[in-house]
């Protein structure tokens, strides 16, 4: 067996290399003379041909949904960025550190302020979007719809102004024809307002880490639906 070439093979599009620690193999490809590959150690074990297969061919299963349901997440990121550019470009606002919780005095004060929107900074870091800046801008958005609408901050109006969000983004992917990216971008902006909002009635405190969170609520929404990326 020394004689064999350790290789790299692409099977499944995952790349498989000989990954060796200082007391045992954890993955040994052997190619043999016919360019067959022969996969003679998996974790530091060595089994029938049958189970290695089998368990390998389940890792890498595990590892393209994975891959897949992230590169949702981050193309859902991307749509819905470019959406609330658009959708709050000519929206009028201003920011400050923080803003009342109550739902009449921050319409009172907006109305005052002749429609402009008062916005808070306060836990602008780890969002989804990466960027402070569109994070604002998707509360300006968000605020716009409680006035609109004339919905509270409690937890059922939280739940109308989101729908009523889902429903605006997909509708901007559909006038587009691209109806799988609005479906994704959709239950983004829905699961970042609505999981938040679960969690801070749970804990009586805010996400630190937004993006951390809302990305593993998304990929574990999706992938209870085995294949649908297929």
């Amino acid at each position: 067996m020394a004689k064999h070439d350790k290789t790299i093979i692409i099977l499944d599009k995952y790349k498989l290399r000989v990954k060796q620690l200082k007391t045992h193999i954890t993955l040994l490809l052997v190619a043999n003379q016919d360019n067959s590959v022969e996969i003679v150690y998996y974790q530091g074990v060595l089994k029938s041909t049958e189970d290695k297969i089998e368990e390998l061919e389940k890792q890498l299963k595990e590892n393209k949904m994975k891959n897949d349901l992230e590169e949702a997440y981050n193309q859902a990121v991307y749509d819905l960025t470019e959406f609330i550019v658009h959708r709050t470009k000519n929206s009028k606002f201003v920011v400050s550190e923080a803003t009342t919780n109550n739902f009449k005095e921050f319409k009172e004060e907006t109305i005052k302020n002749q429609g402009v929107i008062n916005i808070s900074l306060e836990g602008s870091d780890n969002t989804i979007y990466g960027n402070k800046y569109v994070n604002t801008l998707a509360r300006v958005w968000h605020d716009e719809i409680h006035i609109t609408h004339n919905l509270s901050f409690n937890e059922f109006d939280e739940a109308v102004v989101a729908k009523v969000q889902k429903e605006e983004v997909y509708q901007y992917f559909k006038n587009k024809g691209v109806y799988f990216r609005g479906f994704l971008a959709s239950h983004l902006i829905y699961l970042d307002i609505m999981e938040q909002v679960k969690y801070y009635k749970e804990n009586k405190e805010y996400v630190v880490n937004q993006n951390d969170f809302i990305k593993k609520a998304f990929v574990n929404s999706l992938s209870v639906k085995e294949g649908w990326m297929q």
